[in-house]
């Protein structure tokens, strides 16, 4: 799916977060913002990964204060959270 569609899609032209490891660009969509309602409900972050301008991998993200350090334990290659 082409990056356009992607933003399209998601509602979204500006991710939270960008990174830019090895030959892909690895993009997170949604909030850092966690609610105090039951997990099933709670709005997902969406990771989306880049082979230049084509997405080959979307994946659910928990919301909250703690993605990124989850994100960083299933992605080994992913840099560690900075300050």
């Amino acid at each position: 799916m082409p990056k356009s569609k992607v933003e399209s899609v998601l509602n979204q032209d500006k991710p939270l977060r960008t990174e830019r490891i090895k030959d892909r660009t690895y993009e997170i969509y949604g909030s850092d913002e966690s609610f105090n309602v039951n997990p099933a409900v709670q709005f997902a972050n969406v990771l989306v990964i880049y082979e230049g301008e084509i997405a080959t991998g979307l994946y659910g993200l928990p919301s909250g204060e703690d993605w990124y350090e989850q994100l960083s334990n299933w992605f080994s290659d992913f840099p560690p959270q900075k300050p």
